[in-house]
């Protein structure tokens, strides 16, 4: 019965991954934790072993039957912990590398660097780097190396170029990460199209340096983050993992926002409390841009989609301030019409971009297939359409991929009308509405767990085997 009850115990610990949640189990890797765990169940089911023979008849034979049979079961857990300590248990465990890893790992065959492993509260958060083959074409500017990145689990979160793939215009200095090494552009336009929200017109404001307040919601790699910090935003950062946010500090040159404007904890509780006390907190204190980007491995945190998430951060957003929702996915989709429900519910006004390099390849008739980034740009002032002015070199603060994304602006627009109607069609021939999500209602997180496999095929294709299974 207690091997039973054991066993039962260690799969649930193990299906749940129960030690993420605390601190000191994280510097263990999994594949130690479950070894452990196997070897105490082990453990357990020799301790319940019966070697006895037949009943015996005198006390004398049973006292010297459970006396073989201590030492049957001493002698068998002796050369269980025995091989558990010694290298001939390597072939049982898995090939992966110590967490957190103490240096850089160089992989001995394939030009592949881990920087940094570390088990956190959303999984395995990696920071590894694709080193530039010996054989590389110089030409070929669309292959994957020369790259560092930031992973979650299957997902990745950001990427920048390295070496001599960073490039600059106008004699901006690049950015650098903590230890001075030059970072290049993002390999995701969609970071540098949040910054779009800059130039979005608000009549009778200009930015001033140092006076404008940006919140970030997920903040992965850091890049629109940074961006803004070098633009002169105040920023507040909402980031749930603290391994993403050490990793964007220590390896992609995201700066200190300063003392009390971190905050490493779920944004929906976060943001509640916020708008609970905003009857005591000064407009000066609101904030001019929102930056809300929690997408992460095909699938989202659903709660923070909800019409009483948006209606709680309208209460922290000036009245003429922006918000900027990324949201990965197909763009004529059942999840990406629930979310424009919610927004077109909460604010007066909403535009959307998407990140494809050649803005061209996405037609009306790809909606329906084309699994992208879609930044929805939203106002809550009713009478103030959403309109861009044209970026000039400053905005491009030396990058070629944001002087490409933010001068393409007008050919990104994501027809929103599109999605809309699909909404009513449905309606009409199907008699299902499209729903605002609520706290009641909230069928997200399954949907896009349904597209969670065409994001881990897109995933495989972005990197090979190699790198997701070299951790």
């Amino acid at each position: 019965m207690l091997s039973v009850w054991g066993a039962m115990m260690g799969g649930l610990v193990m299906s749940k991954r129960f030690w993420s949640v605390i601190p000191q189990l994280r510097v263990i890797s999994d594949s130690d934790i479950y070894l452990s765990q196997a070897l105490l169940c082990f453990a357990v089911g020799v301790l319940n072993l019966d070697f006895a023979s037949p009943p015996p008849n005198t006390k004398t034979t049973k006292k010297a039957t459970s006396n073989t049979t201590y030492a049957a079961k001493g002698t068998l857990l002796a050369v269980l912990v025995t091989l558990a300590f010694t290298p001939l248990t390597a072939p049982l465990r898995s090939p992966i590398l110590k967490h957190p890893y103490p240096e850089t790992y160089t992989h001995p065959s394939f030009p592949l660097q881990i920087h940094s492993a570390v088990e956190s509260n959303t999984g395995l958060v990696v920071v590894g780097e694709a080193l530039k083959p010996p054989n590389a074409d110089p030409t070929d500017m669309k292959a994957m190396h020369s790259v560092r990145y930031l992973r979650a689990a299957h997902s990745i979160l950001g990427g920048v170029w390295m070496g001599k793939r960073v490039h600059t215009i106008d004699g901006y200095a690049t950015v650098k990460d903590s230890y001075g090494t030059r970072l290049g552009d993002s390999i995701y336009g969609a970071f540098n199209l949040q910054e779009a929200s800059r130039l979005i017109e608000r009549k009778g404001r200009v930015e001033k340096k140092g006076k404008s307040k940006a919140l970030i919601i997920g903040l992965g790699t850091g890049i629109s983050a940074t961006a803004l910090h070098r633009h002169g935003y105040n920023l507040t950062v909402l980031e749930i993992d603290p391994a993403v946010y050490q990793a964007a500090r220590q390896f992609f040159g995201f700066p200190d926002p300063g003392k009390g404007n971190v905050f490493l904890e779920d944004a929906g509780a976060w943001v509640a409390s916020r708008a609970n006390q905003q009857s005591s907190v000064d407009d000066a204190a609101l904030y001019d841009i929102v930056v809300h980007d929690c997408f992460s491995g095909g699938g989202i945190p659903q709660h923070l989609y909800e019409i009483e998430f948006w209606d709680n951060l309208k209460k922290l957003v000036k009245p003429d301030g922006i918000l900027v929702i990324n949201f990965a996915g197909i763009v004529d989709s059942e999840p990406s019409r629930l979310v424009l429900r919610t927004l077109d519910e909460t604010f007066s006004h909403c535009r959307a971009f998407h990140d494809l390099v050649q803005p061209e390849l996405l037609t009306k008739e790809k909606y329906d297939t084309e699994f992208l980034n879609v930044v929805f740009f939203c106002t809550s002032l009713p009478d103030t359409p959403i309109t861009f002015r044209t970026p000039d070199m400053i905005d491009y603060l030396g990058s070629p991929l944001r002087k490409h994304m933010l001068s393409s602006l007008q050919n990104r627009e994501i027809d929103l009308g599109v999605l809309r109607n699909s909404t009513e069609r449905i309606k009409v021939q199907d008699g299902r509405e499209t729903r605002v999500l609520s706290k009641s209602y909230n069928p997200l997180g399954k949907m896009q767990d349904a597209q969670a496999t065409k994001h881990w095929t897109m995933m495989r294709e972005v990197l090979p085997d190699i790198f997701w299974e070299t951790f």
